[in-house]
């Protein structure tokens, strides 16, 4: 029966190709009827929910089915952002490159799980390789509703897109003894992650009805969506829902998953603050009251964050593991090369701007490298102020990209699919793009094909080839786990004995980046119990 809905409503979508007015096209999906709307050069079929609102009694658990819906339920506006703190930077820090684009997440509740789906306006017979697309916001915020995730260039290119919501900060990530004691799995914290593979089944369920390929699914993300996307490889619970992964600018950020009790501790750290004695009262609290409680200690990393609890999360994000994949799947994946910040100091979007000298350049080497610092110092010198910024950069860069080769390194052991890397090498317009260069998650807007997100930074027709090219790459390997393609210069697989970056700038060469001299000097800092990452 299902499957004759599915061919029905792909024999709708087949016929409403040419549709120029009237009512967009309805899609019958397993909870009920969607009406979408045209969007540019795209069919959109926006706030779905996947899942019910984890509100009330349903705050911290896994989540539970949607419920079914009468009649034809409109999807022509995006559903709610989850719960989430406003974005802002603590003077300290002084700037960020990221503009309005980048971060307005539009209106949050708790009732927030819905997803995006974009399909291309005309159809072919055959069923659609898909994307779905897991936002960044270090697990802290963020939305599938983010103006650069517009998800309809990419799915005129024949693809369909998804971009998804899950729960963050407080609400995905807390932890607790008694939130463990009364789960079914007698763990906590994750319920973020479970989102998203609860989203995935959703999609296998569902997708058919959008014209999609359920066997062809693509999972991708940026910086915390691409450590959720190492995650997802790693979990039992997601196996079986994708066929190819990307993952950008994920093995080159600290983002560290805690052990479950620390973060159980963290968890009865809260309840204490908010004088709450047992888990009742504290799901009675107002997500206002809650975050404003979860966010009183001192600035820095995020307090709630995925834990490493042995049946949903069993290695650390983004890093190297040391077992064999759960999903032996294709990967992309790579870093942009200004990843650190803005080139005017020594500091980095995690911290607070450093005074960019020699003395505090030369501190900061001797103060993170330690006996290795003067192997460091004469591979980056910085003999006058005018330097430091430049060789703090380059090192920041070479760091992440050592990450990605390390990682890649000893994910070809366990793994018998290819992994592609990249450099994205090319600086974004605008008034402060000098000193941005190509700064963290800057790549998104050339991949989504969304630069008229932000018309005012003045795109060139060179930006516009550059994001039609890498367009035709991300679309090729969710199609085939493969980017390489007629008309584009040779993408190789990673391989441990030449690794080679295909640089994504107006040249599109694959390129040797790492000599034996500074890999070897990142080696010794990992035995020396170094992390490698770019900040």
């Amino acid at each position: 029966m299902r499957l004759a809905i599915a061919l029905l409503t792909l024999d709708l979508l087949v016929s409403s190709a040419s549709w120029a007015g009237g009512q967009p096209p309805i899609v019958q999906v397993d909870e009920g009827a969607l009406q979408g709307l045209e969007q540019e050069t795209a069919m959109a079929y926006l706030g779905i929910p996947y899942a019910r609102p984890p509100i009330g009694m349903d705050r911290w658990r896994e989540p539970q089915a949607a419920v079914a819906w009468k009649g034809t339920r409109p999807a022509d506006h995006f559903g709610f952002s989850c719960y989430q703190a406003p974005f802002k930077l603590p003077a300290s820090m002084g700037r960020l490159p990221f503009t309005h684009e980048y971060i307005d997440v539009g209106p949050i509740s708790e009732d927030c799980l819905y997803l995006n789906v974009w399909t291309p306006k005309h159809l072919d017979a055959g069923a659609l390789p898909v994307l779905v697309w897991i936002h960044g916001g270090g697990f802290g915020g963020g939305s599938g509703s983010i103006p650069i995730y517009n998800g309809a260039s990419l799915a005129q290119r024949g693809i369909v897109v998804i971009s998804i919501n899950y729960r963050v900060d407080v609400f995905g990530f807390l932890a607790h003894p008694e939130l463990t004691a009364e789960s079914p799995r007698k763990v906590s914290g994750n319920y973020g992650l479970l989102d998203i593979v609860a989203a995935l089944r959703w999609v296998r369920k569902n997708i058919a009805a959008f014209g999609g390929d359920p066997n062809r699914v693509t999972v991708a993300g940026q910086s915390a969506g691409a450590a959720a996307v190492m995650a997802l490889i790693q979990m039992p619970q997601a196996q079986g829902l994708f066929s190819r992964a990307i993952a950008e600018s994920g093995p080159v950020l600290p983002i560290a998953a805690r052990d479950m009790r620390a973060s159980e501790s963290l968890g009865q750290e809260l309840a204490s603050r908010l004088g709450a004695t047992h888990l009742a009262a504290m799901r009675a609290l107002s997500a206002a009251e809650l975050l404003a409680a979860a966010h009183s200690g001192p600035p820095g990393p995020p307090r709630f964050q995925p834990s490493m609890d042995g049946q949903i999360l069993r290695v650390d994000l983004g890093q190297p593991s040391a077992e064999k994949a759960v999903s032996d799947v294709p990967i992309l994946t790579g870093m942009n090369a200004n990843e650190a910040g803005p080139r005017s100091t020594l500091g980095d979007f995690m911290g607070p701007p450093v005074p960019a000298t020699t003395v505090n350049y030369v501190a900061k080497i001797k103060r993170d490298y330690g006996a290795i610092a003067p192997d460091v110092l004469r591979l980056y010198p910085a003999q006058k102020d005018s330097e430091t910024v430049e060789a703090a950069q380059r090192l920041a860069r070479d760091k992440g990209i050592a990450a990605i080769i390390h990682w890649g390194n000893v994910q070809m052991r366990y793994s018998h699919s290819p992994v592609y890397t990249y450099l994205f090498n090319h600086t974004e317009p605008g008034p402060f793009s000098a000193s941005d260069g190509p700064f963290h998650t800057s790549e998104v807007p050339y991949v989504f094909g969304t630069l008229d997100a932000a018309p005012e930074r003045g795109f060139s027709p060179v930006d516009r080839r550059i994001s039609e090219t890498m367009q035709r790459y991300w679309v090729n390997f969710i199609n085939s786990g493969n980017p390489n393609g007629a008309g584009l210069n040779d993408w190789p697989s990673f391989t441990p004995t030449d690794p080679k970056f295909m640089v994504l700038d107006s040249s599109f060469r694959a390129q040797t980046l790492m000599d034996d001299a500074k890999m070897s000097l990142f080696d010794d800092f990992l035995r020396q119990g170094g992390a490698l990452s770019v900040l």
